[in-house]
């Protein structure tokens, strides 16, 4: 029942007399600190502040030269080692049984698979993982002349990845990416997403993934039979997915088999894109598996007991529209200049920007709905904190010759040539300013996009892409009167759910950290051919920076897109006629109350035990990532105990009463949603 959720967290409070609940959940005693230097290209060495950076920064580059060399090494030596005994564990086990770190390790308590399987918790519903983009390891099953003897290794994920990214871009181009007329494998080469749990376990056997859920699992009884990773090749159209792979039909033969075989509907959990691949898989079922829209509905209802929905872009995110644009992100457009020349090295803007353009999910995660849903160009979006941000605008280009050139230093131009005030690119000319006049005239035009404007710039920019991967009608935000066509199968806002009232979705996501909502980007040459974010437009004010205006989300994706459809959007008649069960549990990065000493030790022995458990490197990066087990992080959420502890009490059948849990104003915010949906209602 859902007495026992609370249960496990009154009982699961890591080694205090009495735990604190989810809602009171305190963070560990740590604070990121992000410093930031000048934006600008150029005036970090003419900035009073940024010029006593220089030395940080100069080792800062040494630094990140140093992991990369180490990289490279462990590329290169890491099978030897395998052969090896790990050297550190028996140091790592004396340590600590040592007096000292013992009172750390003894703050840590029961995970929650042990908590919940205290009070009675037992495996029940089959567990159907879907990984997100980029999770899955990718082997070689065929390929050109520079990587033959590599059979079956991963050319993404693994060592074999890292060497050649090193030595031979242009040959792990060439496989990694898809075949731009067809959007599937080119001549002469083949690869496949590997299989198995472990084909999503961790990235290169560091990196952890699925690992820490599939253990929670373990712990109240499910083993290999009762648990499947569902992996796919990420890069594919969801259409190509099935076409080239039956995906859908081999998932859904795998369902049947587990429901047969354990007695029990199965859970199907997705992440990221996974739950796009998962919310797809649902319209088909009911479109080209020999099924009708009700045989599938009816099919959907024996067989699937949920849906849990963790950190699923179910409106899409503007990272992937950056990524596909651009080449960029936030990660990579405001990196300093002397940090950004050593990433141009190995792999720069026009080279990653053609490694997007050959993954055809990358339009799957487009923003879908336009600006009803994300909000009208130049006007204040839903989900604007105030009326100053004006997020309905996803993107600014600006265009004309008196705008800042990206890598030209602010010392070359003054403000006359720059057509703009030096502080605030928001003072730039807008169109409709009569003193704008033409791009071409020396002055800096600011043309606004809401979500919908953004995505036909690409199509402009890049048709063969857009085309390939069916990217039509992305403003699409209700359903319509008939039959939902393949083109919209995508699109949770366009395509209802089945009529299956026995199923339930449950969406679970972090939120607490900025995440890219919209963007100022320079057309330098007016044409559209080579357009970059804008770096030089910073306004801390109102949340932008180096041309990336921020929001509330989970880093990746913003709360938008993370909660509409499970807060409202499914709330509809319309796309949800069965008035199917949606829950939706958000976590806040970190928790919400100041860290206690007892926390501090908890995170200290938590730290420890990670390190003894998975060696040095990898124990390490798990300790760092999973923020005391309170992350909010699109990916590392993985590895976050309520969302373990959630996921658990749903498989085992003990959520029943599971409620809405909301750290965020996602309420509100889609309460100002102009949904036509709601309109005509």
């Amino acid at each position: 029942s859902g007495k026992g959720v609370e249960a496990a967290r009154d009982g699961g409070g890591r080694g205090k007399a009495t735990a604190a609940t989810s809602s009171d959940a305190v963070p560990v005693a740590a604070e990121v600190v992000t410093t930031q230097t000048s934006t600008r290209r150029g005036s970090v060495f003419r900035n009073p502040i940024t010029s006593r950076m220089v030395a940080v920064l100069s080792c800062a580059c040494n630094v990140l030269c140093a992991a990369l060399l180490v990289l490279a090494v462990l590329a290169f030596v890491g099978p030897l080692l395998g052969s090896v005994v790990d050297p550190d564990r028996e140091l790592l086990s004396t340590l600590l049984e040592h007096r000292m770190l013992e009172n750390f390790t003894k703050a840590v308590g029961p995970r929650p698979g042990d908590v919940l399987a205290g009070i009675g918790a037992k495996a029940k519903h089959p567990v159907v993982i879907v990984p997100g983009v980029t999770s899955t390891g990718l082997e070689l099953w065929e390929s050109r002349p520079c990587l033959d003897n590599h059979f079956r290794e991963r050319v993404w994920g693994d060592q074999l990845m890292v060497r050649m990214l090193l030595l031979n871009l242009k040959c792990w181009m060439e496989h990694i990416r898809l075949d731009d007329e067809s959007g599937l494998d080119p001549p002469g080469i083949r690869v496949r997403a590997a299989q198995g749990i472990g084909a999503a376990d961790s990235i290169m056997n560091t990196y952890t993934l699925w690992g820490p859920l599939v253990e929670e699992l373990a712990s109240v009884g499910y083993g290999p039979d009762g648990i499947y990773l569902a992996a796919y090749d990420w890069r594919l159209s969801l259409v190509n997915l099935q076409v080239r792979d039956s995906y859908f039909s081999q998932l859904k033969a795998h369902i049947e088999v587990m429901v047969e075989t354990q007695g029990e509907p199965v859970v199907l959990i997705g992440h990221s894109m996974g739950s796009n691949v998962i919310f797809y898989f649902l319209q088909w079922l009911q479109g080209e598996s020999k099924l009708t829209r009700q045989t599938g509905s009816d099919w959907i209802d024996a067989h699937i007991h949920a849906f849990i929905n963790v950190a699923g872009p179910m409106l899409g995110t503007p990272k992937a529209l950056a990524a596909s644009l651009s080449g960029e992100a936030r990660d990579t457009a405001d990196l300093d200049p002397l940090l950004l020349q050593l990433k141009d090295a190995f792999l720069n803007r026009t080279e990653t920007m053609h490694l997007m353009r050959g993954f055809d999910s990358g339009g799957t995660l487009l923003p879908v709905g336009g600006g009803a849903i994300w909000g009208e160009a130049g006007k204040a979006a839903a989900d604007d904190p105030t009326p100053d941000h004006k997020w309905g605008s996803m993107v600014a280009l600006r265009r004309g010759a008196g705008c800042v050139p990206r890598d030209v230093p602010e010392a070359e131009l003054d403000e006359e040539e720059w057509g703009c005030d030096s502080e605030l690119s928001s003072s730039c000319a807008k169109p409709e300013d009569p003193l704008a006049g033409d791009a071409d005239a020396g002055v800096c035009v600011e043309e606004p996009l809401d979500a919908a404007g953004a995505v036909d710039l690409l199509k402009r920019i890049a048709p063969a892409f857009t085309n390939r991967t069916g990217v039509v009608d992305w403003y699409a935000n209700e359903p319509p009167a008939g039959d939902v066509e393949r083109r919209l199968w995508g699109n949770a806002l366009a395509a209802p759910l089945p009529t299956a009232p026995n199923m339930r979705i449950y969406c679970l996501y972090g939120v607490g950290l900025d995440t890219e909502r919209a963007y100022t980007y320079l057309d330098r040459n007016g044409n559209e051919s080579d357009i970059a974010i804008d770096v030089s437009d910073t306004n801390e004010t109102v949340g932008v920076k180096a041309g990336v205006h921020l929001s509330n989300g989970d880093g990746t994706v913003p709360l938008l897109s993370l909660g509409y459809m499970c807060s409202r959007g499914w709330k509809s008649k319309r796309r949800n006629p069965a008035g199917m069960k949606v829950v939706t549990r958000e976590m806040f990065h970190g928790g919400e109350a100041a860290a206690t000493s007892a926390d501090i030790h908890e995170a200290i022995g938590r730290a420890a035990e990670a390190v003894y458990r998975q060696g040095v490197v990898r124990g390490a990066l798990d300790a760092v990532r999973q923020f005391g087990g309170r992350t909010a992080d699109h990916v590392d959420i993985l590895l976050n105990d309520e969302l373990l502890r959630d996921i658990v009490a749903i498989a085992t059948g003990m959520a029943e009463d599971m409620k809405d849990e909301l750290k965020s104003d996602i309420a509100a915010i889609s309460e100002r949603v102009a949904d036509p949906v709601f309109i005509d209602e």
